[in-house]
């Protein structure tokens, strides 16, 4: 990133970072239509100044104090209908995603992506690093990020079927391309692209994009439905049952305020004295 002075920020010496120039460079991300990147940066820049700043490497911490991008609260919640609309279309055009040349057609993993992150209550980056070792015989261990404390998600027909799904996916990709299974549960990727190797996350959310925007142009989502696939996990967490004290253990989540952002439910209440 080009500076006032004609270098480029990575060149600049501790020294010359100031509150306005750090402020500028998170205006700058802002207006281009990343609030959310410029937040990122402006964490991390406070960190590795306050990491300096311990370890003598510079004197002050000019992060401090800067200004961060509003951000544009999008809590998104698929109704039950749509989400299973998109996921059964997704398992649909998945089919013929091995045939090369079909026209509309979708990676055949995207479905069991999203079902494992509604019924696991995961984030993308979650699903995809599962490997065939968070398979307990009670259910799957989840790998949260975060701090998110993880848990095991009970087995049910549904969850199980999804799971043999992915494991059958796998196991016809890496057939296909002669490779062997690893003897290591752990270094058995659960979500595998087309060459075999373990999903990226930036695969993922490429292939996510183009899915969601080729659902729209076909007119099978209309625009004002398009969600994200981390509202899926928001749709779990709403959807599951009990009090809220349940649904954050369930969502793994330390913090109960993490409720108010994840748990879009309406409590039901009785009116004043109806319990007499």
């Amino acid at each position: 990133m080009p500076t006032q002075t004609g270098m480029v920020l990575g060149d600049l010496s501790t020294e010359r970072f100031s509150q306005p120039l750090i402020q500028r460079v998170v205006d700058k991300i802002a207006d281009e239509g990343t609030p959310t990147k410029a937040n990122s940066v402006l964490r991390y820049l406070r960190r590795l100044f306050r990491w300096g700043m311990n370890r003598g490497h510079c004197k002050s911490n000019p992060a401090v104090g800067v200004e961060a991008a509003l951000e544009r609260k999008q809590r998104r919640l698929p109704s039950t209908e749509v989400m299973e609309r998109v996921i059964a279309h997704a398992r649909l055009k998945g089919s013929d995603q091995p045939k090369r040349g079909n026209a509309g057609s979708c990676p055949e993993y995207l479905w069991i992506v999203m079902e494992l992150a509604y019924l696991c209550r995961l984030r993308g980056i979650e699903v995809i690093t599962l490997t065939d070792a968070h398979g307990l015989a009670e259910g799957i261990m989840t790998n949260r990020r975060k701090g998110s404390r993880d848990n095991i998600v009970r087995w049910t027909p549904r969850l199980r079927a999804v799971w043999v799904a992915a494991q059958q996916r796998r196991a016809r990709i890496w057939s296909d391309a002669g490779r062997n299974l690893p003897r290591l549960a752990e270094n058995r990727a659960l979500i595998v692209a087309r060459d075999g190797e373990a999903l990226k996350k930036s695969g993922l959310d490429t292939a996510w994009q183009r899915f969601m925007k080729r659902m729209i142009e076909d007119g099978v989502l209309d625009s004002s439905e398009r969600f994200g696939l981390h509202d899926l996990k928001r749709k779990g967490i709403t959807d599951t049952l009990g009090t809220r004290h349940e649904k954050q253990e369930a969502s793994g989540h330390r913090s109960s305020g993490m409720m108010d952002v994840y748990d879009l439910s309406v409590p039901v209440v009785a009116t004043p004295g109806a319990a007499k």
